[in-house]
């Protein structure tokens, strides 16, 4: 058994980079986006030269804090009178 899957307890789930796109997919986002985020330091990633990798295990957390920052739902949507 290696260190890191002593460490972490699971299986190779946890050891898995995503791509960006697959990032993109799993959220349903566009790549620019998610690349945006990374670049702000809202998701947790690493460089590999030009590449980004996102750890998989990092992202429900990452999506946990995301949503934690965000406005909380409006619903503004629901008084507006729709023109018929």
């Amino acid at each position: 058994m290696t260190p890191a899957r002593r460490r972490s307890g699971s299986t190779d789930r946890a050891l898995r980079l995503l791509t960006v796109r697959q990032v993109a997919d799993l959220w349903q986002l566009n790549e620019g986006r998610v690349r945006r985020l990374c670049h702000a330091g809202l998701i947790r990633h690493i460089r590999i030269g030009r590449w980004i990798r996102i750890p998989s295990h990092t992202l429900d957390e990452d999506l946990h804090a995301l949503l934690d920052a965000g406005q909380p739902a409006s619903s503004r949507h629901l008084n507006r009178k729709w023109n018929a």
